[in-house]
């Protein structure tokens, strides 16, 4: 699908979960979840499509940064606590127009909704979408996917 504008799959991951503690670091049979996201995803990309971990300053995700750096993802660091605000200069600092939102504790999002989701924002000409907020359900856990425009997130 070509586009003219350009849009990052941004993934957000930390360390420090309160129920697990790590988890986006865990191996899940040879492959841990950031690595186990950036693979499937990477089946998408191209010149419109960018892949970035956003992860916060904190020492603590170091071991992110650190997976990030061996394995060439592309990566950004920011805000714990604001993650508006951690998205916000990501999307900035990597020029993109559009951004789709994902989360590393979620590995077995099935990619292929993204494209139809594109093609839907696309084409209403709107701000922002989700999956995961409708009257009539609410996809599982783990399926969530948001896609807005930078001119959306700017005003927020």
């Amino acid at each position: 699908m070509m586009f003219k504008n350009k849009i990052g799959i941004i993934c957000q991951a930390r360390l420090s979960s309160s129920r697990l503690p790590g988890k986006v670091l865990y191996d899940l049979g040879g492959e841990n979840a950031i690595g186990l996201i950036y693979k499937r995803y990477s089946r998408m990309l191209d010149e419109n499509y960018k892949f970035i971990i956003a992860t916060s300053n904190l020492a603590e995700d170091q071991a992110i940064i650190n997976f990030c750096e061996e394995q060439k993802i592309n990566y950004f660091a920011g805000s714990l606590d604001n993650v508006l605000e951690r998205y916000y200069y990501c999307a900035k600092k990597n020029n993109l127009d559009f951004i789709i939102r994902i989360t590393a504790d979620c590995p077995f999002l099935d990619f292929k909704l993204i494209p139809n989701m594109v093609k839907i924002f696309k084409d209403l000409n709107i701000d922002y979408i989700s999956n995961s907020h409708n009257k009539t359900g609410h996809v599982p856990d783990g399926f969530d996917i948001e896609i807005f425009k930078m001119s959306a997130l700017s005003k927020a």
